[in-house]
Order: C-alpha cells, then sequence, then structure tokens
C-alpha cells in the first residue's frame, strides 16, 4: 500500500517536482558564474524639412548602423549567495519531501493498525454477543418462571445491547480502516 501510495499520491508527486525545481535552481545559480557573450546591432536614420534633399535621398544619406559584441567575466558579483540559497531551498524541498513520505507511512501504518485490531475486536465482539445473547435468553426463562426479578432481565438486556452495539462498531470500523488502506492502494 505504501509503496503504490509513494507513486501515485499528488502531494508527494509536487514535493518531488519542487525538489527537481530546486536541482535547476542551483544549476542556474551555478551558470551565473559563467562569462556571457552578448551582441547588439541597430539601423536608424533621419529626415528632417530643412534640408534642400528630397525625403529618399535623406534616408539614404542619414543612414546609420551601429554592432556592438560584449564579453562579460564575472570576476565577483555575490554569486556564490545566489548558489548557497538555492542549495537551501533544494535541502528544504528534500526536507519537506521526507516529512510528507513520512507521515503518509505514518498515516497507512496507523490504518492498518486499526483493521487489525478491529478485527480481531469484532471477533470478540461476535463471541461475546453470542455469549450474552444465550445468557439473556436463560435469564428471560428463568424470569418467566419467577426465578429471577426485572432487575436481572433488563441488566442482562442492557449486556446484550453493548455487546451488540461493540460488535457493529468494530464490524464497521474495520471496514472503514480497510477502504481507507484501499484508497490508498488506488482501488
Amino acid at each position: 500500500v505504501y509503496t503504490h501510495a509513494l507513486a501515485s499520491r499528488p502531494e508527494l508527486r509536487q514535493q518531488r517536482l519542487a525538489l527537481k525545481s530546486g536541482e535547476l535552481s542551483v544549476r542556474m545559480a551555478k551558470a551565473r558564474r559563467l562569462p556571457t557573450v552578448s551582441m547588439q546591432g541597430g539601423v536608424s536614420t533621419n529626415v528632417t524639412t530643412m534640408s534642400d534633399a528630397a525625403y529618399g535621398s535623406q534616408l539614404k544619406t542619414n543612414l546609420t548602423t551601429s554592432a556592438g559584441l560584449t564579453l562579460s567575466v564575472p570576476i565577483f558579483d555575490r554569486r556564490e549567495t545566489a548558489i548557497n540559497k538555492a542549495h537551501i531551498a533544494m535541502e528544504t524541498s528534500r526536507l519537506a519531501l521526507e516529512e510528507q513520505q513520512t507521515t503518509l507511512y505514518t498515516t497507512i501504518e496507523s490504518y492498518w493498525i486499526q483493521a487489525v485490531n478491529n478485527q480481531a475486536k469484532y471477533k470478540s465482539a461476535l463471541a461475546n454477543t453470542e455469549s450474552q445473547q444465550t445468557s439473556y435468553e436463560l435469564l428471560s426463562e428463568q424470569f418467566r418462571l419467577g426465578l429471577k426479578n426485572i432487575t436481572e432481565l433488563r441488566e442482562a438486556k442492557e449486556n446484550l445491547l453493548v455487546a451488540q452495539q461493540n460488535e457493529l462498531q468494530s464490524k464497521y470500523l474495520a471496514l472503514y480502516n480497510m477502504q481507507m488502506l484501499n484508497f490508498y492502494n488506488g482501488k
């Protein structure tokens, strides 16, 4: 159940993606230490009405072009701080994933233990209900014959009802816990 839940639970998927995002952030922060090359270029022209030249010839003669190439080599620019922050974010994501996994394991283990315990309680409650039913029937017959009083009969009836209640409670709690395990198992 736990193995299936690890693979399918959306909160764990989200934590895994956050961890991958943290790894990419570390790589991006480290990449900022690398030199960068950039290139720029531009074309411009201007036209004025104060010139005697025609509009088209002004466009041709006043045409200006520019180009540039820049090489940037980082020497000291607090890049280590960004890398350290990225490592901390990644470690936080890893710890959150471990916490989610531990919480999931604890939840599943709790449902399993409760299911097993309630199944055992159910078996015990079945036997107790049967015993209380027999006891009540005997006391009813004795009461009918005048050998027992109403208080003893009422007490036997209450014991039977408590036994039946315990039986139903343990039965439905066992079913609930088994269904929760099925839910985490993807069924």
